[in-house]
């Protein structure tokens, strides 16, 4: 806190004088196997020329569409789809619930009209719910897949298909802190060493904690305060818009759990590796260990003397999720539920003014010293459907589990 007469800013210390009886400050930070600095330090810096950054994506066309309205009989052959703009007369698509094959004969706006069971598959009732989805996507609803396009000889060309790459942008923050200390303070001799040293330290952390925390926190807007712009910008929980996923009260369950990871490994970029990194906090980690505990089997005898699993990984076919406490996570109530993943090559800092350390007395005339450190900056994301944001994650769900021995 701030001391009145000695201290003008609320980075600094007392009761650390020669004459108080504590000869050393100790410090007490949140617990994480990461730095506290680990989002914003480990990322590549691309210089930013604007306080607005720009950029293109492009997904790949999977050609899945989700089932709006299904067939209004069992057999029937008209159905709605929620995106008809890759579908045209020639289409052969697949059900995925039931594996039948659909040839397109006529689309008129969103509804289709279908050759049913083309090339013998067994015709099905198509449902507009899907429940095996329900963990694998995030929701239960039903879906049909391209599989080709065929046309009869002498056919007229199928129209044209344009695909546009979506824009997404984000702006500069500009990050501020200040280290100050009077001119009494100044003077006075401390155990620890200068206070105008020691409060410096102390306002770089704050300058690093304030940036981590917008990379991974922060929410974009634009607005005017006192005459002049003010800009913040989004962080990567905001970045990250098509897997968001939250974990029903019951918990997390083992199903759950390795749909994530196939989930998590279902996009890769050309050119970089199929790599992941998840943050999380203790919470997550906890989880991860009851979950692993409840689908395992134990022996226990009158010589065991250490009980328990201490896992941070989880491993399916698709890929691993290994998790990574962040003292962040730790700290904020906020964030303790959550685990976010995302792919280390497409996270990247944009600085449009690096950090510049200013000393000197701001206010004329004032009997103080004061150092004060100003970053402008901002993050991207890139392909966001590589990323992962798990909310809920307080509980394992444990039901159906093997008993222990």
């Amino acid at each position: 806190m701030a001391v009145a007469g000695i201290f003008a800013s609320d980075m600094s210390w007392h009761g650390d004088r020669r004459t108080d009886f504590a000869g050393a400050i100790l410090h007490t930070v949140a617990s994480g196997d990461a730095p506290l600095f680990a989002l914003s330090a480990g990322t590549r810096d691309i210089r930013a020329l604007d306080t607005y950054i720009r950029w293109l994506e492009q997904s790949e066309v999977s050609g899945r569409i989700r089932i709006a309205q299904p067939p209004l009989t069992a057999g029937g052959n008209t159905l709605v789809l929620q995106d008809t703009s890759m579908i045209a007369r020639g289409t052969i698509m697949i059900v995925e619930q039931t594996g039948e094959q659909l040839m397109v004969v006529g689309v008129t706006g969103h509804a289709v009209t279908v050759i049913r069971g083309w090339a013998g598959t067994l015709v099905q009732p198509i449902l507009a719910l899907n429940p095996n989805n329900q963990y694998t996507q995030g929701t239960n609803a039903n879906y049909v897949k391209i599989v080709t396009r065929a046309f009869e000889e002498g056919s007229d060309p199928p129209p044209g298909y344009v695909f546009n790459p979506v824009p997404r942008h984000n702006l500069t923050q500009i990050f501020r802190s200040t280290a100050e200390a009077t001119g009494t303070a100044t003077a006075v001799t401390y155990n620890s060493g200068p206070v105008m040293q020691r409060t410096t330290v102390e306002a770089m952390n704050d300058h690093a904690i304030q940036i981590e925390g917008a990379m991974m926190l922060g929410r974009r807007s634009e607005s005017v305060q006192n005459g002049k712009p003010l800009r913040t910008m989004n962080g990567l929980f905001e970045h990250i818009l098509t897997n968001r996923f939250t974990i029903p009260v019951s918990g997390l369950s083992y199903d759950m759990m390795n749909s994530l990871t196939e989930i998590v490994h279902q996009r890769k970029v050309r050119g970089m590796p199929h790599e992941r990194i998840f943050f999380g906090g203790n919470r997550a980690l906890t989880v991860l260990n009851s979950l692993a505990k409840a689908h395992s089997l134990r022996y226990v005898d009158e010589n065991t003397r250490k009980f328990g699993l201490q896992i941070n990984s989880w491993v399916s076919p698709h890929g691993e999720i290994k998790l990574i406490t962040h003292p962040r996570f730790n700290s904020d109530p906020l964030l303790a539920g959550c685990m976010v993943g995302y792919h280390p090559g497409l996270f990247n800092r944009r600085t449009l003014r690096p950090t510049r350390r200013l000393t000197g007395n701001y206010i004329a005339g004032r009997d103080t010293e004061a150092t004060y450190f100003i970053t402008e900056m901002s993050c991207q994301y890139r392909a966001e459907d590589t990323g992962t944001l798990i909310n809920g994650l307080f509980n394992a769900d444990t039901r159906g589990c093997n008993h222990h021995h």
